[in-house]
């Protein structure tokens, strides 16, 4: 429920944004665009983790109109954690490899010029596959709390901003739950782009 109510905070607040401020922008919206991101704040630091392959988002996208897109994503990470499963602390040293898939709804704010703000929610599913590098693993099976693969469903928000450095190309920085709580990266649109020249050059003939 928390989250949903975030989630409509988000929506409502750039909405709020984007009929205050709009201004007229010569912008490209319907497509697909693509991005990817590196995450800054993994979501395993309460475990005391060691970051091995920090965490990767992929996501394709598809802009409907200028408020609303529709997209996937996918994410990846892995990382050395030491759980006290036992609550004996007995040095248990394992590996997590995290990755996370599903669907992204996003309402657009495009009230600045070569800014894109952002809000929206995520549907999808995670999976934990937690591999014992050291500690006794007999034991731990006996654990109710340790097991070696774990999925569970994804609900979760995001809030986000990209900056257009051309037509085509941004960069972008986003706040949400997932495999990170904060993600950098950039994005690239799939379009064609005008030749503005030529358009000119035809204008001036006619």
């Amino acid at each position: 429920m928390k989250k949903l109510t975030l989630l409509s905070l988000f929506i409502v607040m750039i909405l709020t944004i984007q009929h205050a401020t709009a201004q007229n922008r010569k912008t490209l919206y319907k497509g697909f665009e693509g991005s990817i991101g590196v995450g800054l704040l993994p979501t395993f630091v309460k475990d005391r983790t060691k970051t091995e392959v920090p965490p990767i988002s992929l996501t394709l996208g598809y802009r409907i109109n200028e408020k609303f897109s529709l997209g996937l994503f996918a994410g990846f990470t892995q990382a050395e954690t030491n759980p006290d499963l036992l609550n004996e602390g007995n040095g248990v040293r394992c590996q997590n490899k995290f990755s996370s898939v599903g669907l992204r709804l996003a309402v657009h704010s495009i009230a600045f010029k070569k800014w894109d703000f952002y809000g929206g929610m995520t549907l999808g599913y995670t999976r934990s596959k937690l591999d014992v590098l050291e500690g006794d693993v007999e034991k731990l099976k006996q654990h109710k709390r340790y097991k070696p693969v774990t999925t569970k469903p994804l609900v979760s928000a995001f809030l986000g901003g990209k900056y257009e450095m051309s037509p085509k190309l941004g960069v972008f920085g986003e706040l949400g739950y997932g495999i990170s709580l904060f993600t950098v990266g950039m994005t690239y649109k799939f379009i064609k782009v005008p030749n503005r020249g030529l358009n000119q050059k035809i204008a001036r003939r006619q």
